[in-house]
């Protein structure tokens, strides 16, 4: 169990970090965006799709430039260093799975630690300097699980609140999202984690589903 345990939570931590978070596309050719620049418009006439100058594309409804990436990535919600990518429409479901694996690895040592004080430990040292070894140990471990359990509960906590809310992380900042319907929350995570069973949301084996790739614009890219 424990094998498979962090199994789940190295592949999704892998995918997370070399999934395609939901770059969009660059242009075959150059676009003219000269009169975008001049009158310092970004909305190119079509609902929800603004123009990136930075990446000088069209980009569809709810992506966002990175700085970082240096591209427009669909529904970012914010560039984490954790995994050294964006997290977007295509690998948050990954990103999620990834904080929740390591929160259950804390909880799992934490309980672990309680069990090795409370029970008689036959075969380890009687000495002075033994238990001293020990109990530093513990005090170490006990203090790495509760400062990384928090930050990821945290992290967690924020990320689900954000899909019931319907607002990226870039959005919540900018005060996007509120011009949007509601929808019922379990259709909001099945946006993020995919159209299956939800027993599935909790493995990092099934793909994103891709629904959302919206074809760019016809202009002649």
């Amino acid at each position: 169990m424990d094998y498979y345990r962090d199994n789940v939570r190295q592949v999704s931590h892998f995918r997370a970090v070399f999934s395609d978070p939901g770059i969009v596309p660059l242009p075959r050719n150059r676009l003219d965006f000269s009169d975008i620049y001049s009158t310092q418009k970004n909305d190119c006439g079509h609902t929800g799709w603004t123009v990136c100058t930075k990446c000088e594309t069209y980009r569809p409804p709810r992506a966002y430039h990175c700085c970082i990436c240096k591209r427009c990535i669909r529904r970012m919600d914010h560039h984490c260093p954790w995994i050294n990518n964006c997290v977007g429409e295509r690998n948050q479901k990954y990103f999620m799975q990834f904080l929740l694996y390591v929160g259950l690895l804390c909880l799992y040592t934490f309980v672990l630690l309680a069990f090795s004080w409370t029970t008689e430990c036959k075969v380890c040292g009687i000495s002075i300097l033994d238990r001293q070894a020990r109990m530093m140990h513990s005090i170490i471990l006990l203090l790495e699980c509760i400062l990384f359990g928090l930050f990821v509960l945290i992290i967690l906590i924020n990320q689900v609140q954000a899909i019931f809310e319907d607002e990226t992380g870039v959005e919540q900042t900018q005060n996007m999202g509120n011009y949007r319907p509601r929808k019922p929350r379990l259709a909001l995570l099945s946006d993020v984690c995919g159209r299956q069973y939800p027993i599935l949301w909790l493995f990092p084996c099934t793909s994103v589903s891709k629904k959302f790739d919206t074809p760019l614009i016809d202009y002649h890219v």
